[in-house]
């Protein structure tokens, strides 16, 4: 992915000032005196991290003043997730109940993940920060391995989808999702 944001940048805006960096929240050193005007972490990413008020500290020497932070996080409840009670599997329908250092697997690995309402991380990120939005993603609409058996549905995916998008925005859906989006900015605002 870091490779094909490159090439798009190279692409869309050559010799600009995209720079892109890959590197662990958990050691944001590497990046030494930079600055940056957004960070973006996708899909969970700060969920496996080691401690989130420490990873989440760290931005402010990192991000340019009104620099933005776009954290795509798991929370607590998941609708789809819990529906696999339905079908016996109560080990991933309540796994993200655990307070923390839940097991998580991807790809044959096993780590310890938590998962983080949003008010969780727009505290830990503090007074230096104001809230832009919370977005759910995934709350009706059918999470990615399921799309292909929606396609024989693809009215009832439409539906779901323009549903999605109207409540996306409105607690509590937006922290009843797959994920959340959470989008903050560093003062000054």
């Amino acid at each position: 992915m870091i490779e094909v944001l490159r090439k798009k940048a190279e692409k869309h805006n050559p010799g600009g000032n995209v720079s892109v960096q890959r590197c662990s929240f958990n050691d944001l050193s590497v990046l030494g005196t930079r600055k940056f005007d957004h960070i973006f972490s996708n899909f969970g990413g700060l969920n496996c991290a080691m401690d989130i008020d420490k990873v989440l500290n760290q931005f402010r020497q990192y991000l340019t003043p009104g620099g933005k932070a776009t954290l795509v996080v798991m929370p607590p409840f998941c609708p789809w997730e819990t529906f696999l009670a339905l079908k016996g599997n109560l080990k991933i329908a309540f796994r993200r109940l655990k307070k923390k250092d839940a097991a998580a697997q991807e790809e044959g690995s096993v780590f310890k993940t938590s998962y983080f309402r949003p008010g969780r991380l727009k505290k830990a990120f503090g007074t230096d920060y104001k809230s832009m939005a919370v977005l759910g993603l995934g709350i009706v609409v059918p999470r990615p391995y399921l799309h292909k058996k929606m396609e024989s549905y693809p009215g009832l995916f439409r539906k779901l989808a323009a549903l999605e998008t109207k409540i996306c925005h409105s607690p509590p859906f937006r922290c009843w999702a797959d994920h959340c989006i959470v989008i903050v900015q560093i003062k000054p605002f």
